[in-house]
């Protein structure tokens, strides 16, 4: 069974948990606060890594707690075409390719990229426990700021904490 840990937060609080709703903002993510995201243990291309290479918060990276999640029904995402399927807030034009002056010229403030896959994050909880992303690098043009392998736990009943061994 996989093990996953989540930074900046010793335990996981429950009474804390906010589920997961579609976000207002023009990202391919959730609403903020909304789910956890979480990295597999040792995943060499996971959220610990990142923040590493990036210099990003590694002082959260001090503070964290594992998890598995057994029984839970998850989504593993592992190439862009299993996107296809799936419920989306927004139209995604999964064979348009913008390049980088064409990105620079774009105004982000009229409107969504249409490269961008914005998930409805909402009714894939419905149907799914938790969503987890593989092969982050193959998404970068679909789930752009999804920046790592990762785990967003979209309900938490089927979470269960590892206690700590002193």
């Amino acid at each position: 069974m996989a093990e996953y840990v989540h930074y900046g937060s010793q335990h996981f609080d429950r009474e804390r948990f906010v589920p997961v709703k579609n976000g207002r903002n023009f990202l391919p993510k959730p609403a903020a606060r909304t789910g956890l995201w979480a990295s597999r243990v040792g995943d060499e291309n996971g959220w610990e890594t990142w923040c590493r290479h990036n210099q990003f918060k590694t002082e959260r990276l001090e503070v964290s707690f594992r998890f598995t999640m057994p029984n839970a029904d998850i989504l593993t995402l592992k190439a862009p075409e299993d996107l296809l399927p799936l419920p989306k807030i927004y139209q995604w034009d999964y064979d348009l390719f913008m390049n980088e002056s064409e990105m620079a010229e774009f105004d982000f403030l009229r409107g969504i990229v249409p490269q961008w896959c914005y998930l409805d994050y909402e009714a894939l909880a419905e149907e799914y426990d938790a969503i987890e992303l593989i092969n982050s690098e193959l998404f970068y043009n679909a789930l752009y700021s999804w920046d790592c392998n990762c785990l967003l736990v979209l309900k938490a009943e089927k979470l269960t904490e590892i206690p700590l061994l002193n």
